[in-house]
Order: structure tokens, then C-alpha cells, then sequence
């Protein structure tokens, strides 16, 4: 079966210093916290093989049905960033990067590069392609919003403890 590769990217700002987002976002939660934040629900189970390899398994209820994925998280902490990969589920192999970079006011922001390998029937038209990859950063930039509020409402009542 022939596969589409279907990459994209976008930008999210976040209000508070990159290591702090940084962390926060690689502070995987097993509990229905990260599903919450990210305007979803799911459950995950985390399986942490190293400081900077970790397996996440991901379930969720789509519009297609329950959807699990596995994915192996590898984290560069001295470059702050962090690389997904999807090793179990519908779209085996895709990448996505996470890359974090402090802004001038203080602030941070990501730099988001994904990376699906979605298995087809028949080749992809370009037209096509750039549908999905529109749907795509239109449904992870959605996520990314819901977690930079939720980021900065945590990380602020944490500062005024």
C-alpha cells in the first residue's frame, strides 16, 4: 500500500521563559490532566525507558471510532526540543517536532514540524495533500493553543504559591 507523506508546521507563543514551558511540556501526566488541557479525552499510559526516551500509549474516542497510539518520545533537554514518533496505530512511522526557543519580551515560543505517513489506497493528488496537511495544523495548532492556556493559567498560580 502506497503512502501520502503530508507535512506541515506552525508557530505557538507561549508567556512565560522557555525552560518553564519546556518542562511543563514534557511533564507527561498518565491521567486525564493532558487530555483535559489539550480540550480532549483519552487515557494514557507512560512507560519511561531512560531520562530521554519515553513510550506513550494513547487511546481516544474519533469520529472514526477508539483510536490508540503508540508513540516513542526521545527528549533533547540540552537543545529543548523533542522528537515523536508514532511506532503502533493507524499512522505508523510519521515524526513530529517539537523545537523551543525563548523570545526577546521573556516569553517562548514552539516550533511545531509534522511529519504523517498516512497509508492511501492510491497516490495523492498535491491538491490533496495540502488539504490534509491544512486539517492537520489546523487540529494540532487547536491542541497547542488549549495547552499554552492552560500552561500559563498552571505556571502563573504556581508562581503566586
Amino acid at each position: 500500500m502506497p503512502y501520502a507523506s503530508i507535512n506541515y508546521t506552525f508557530t505557538q507563543r507561549f508567556a512565560v521563559p522557555v525552560e518553564r514551558a519546556f518542562a511543563w511540556s514534557t511533564d507527561y501526566d498518565p491521567g486525564p490532566a493532558d487530555w483535559k488541557r489539550m480540550g480532549l479525552e483519552g487515557s494514557r499510559r507512560i512507560r519511561k525507558l531512560t531520562e530521554d526516551a519515553i513510550i506513550l500509549d494513547d487511546t481516544r474516542q474519533t469520529d472514526r471510532g477508539r483510536v490508540t497510539k503508540r508513540r516513542l518520545v526521545r527528549i533533547n533537554r540540552e537543545r529543548r526540543s523533542l522528537v515523536n514518533t508514532h511506532i503502533g496505530g493507524p499512522t505508523p512511522y510519521s515524526q513530529f517536532l517539537y523545537e523551543f526557543f525563548p523570545e526577546p519580551d521573556g516569553g517562548s515560543r514552539l516550533e511545531f514540524t509534522g511529519m504523517l505517513l498516512l497509508s492511501v489506497r492510491k497516490e495523492v493528488s498535491p491538491a490533496e495533500v495540502a488539504r490534509l496537511a491544512a486539517a492537520e495544523r489546523a487540529g494540532d495548532s487547536k491542541i497547542w493553543k488549549n495547552l499554552a492556556k492552560a500552561m500559563e493559567a498552571e505556571l502563573k498560580e504556581q508562581a503566586a504559591h
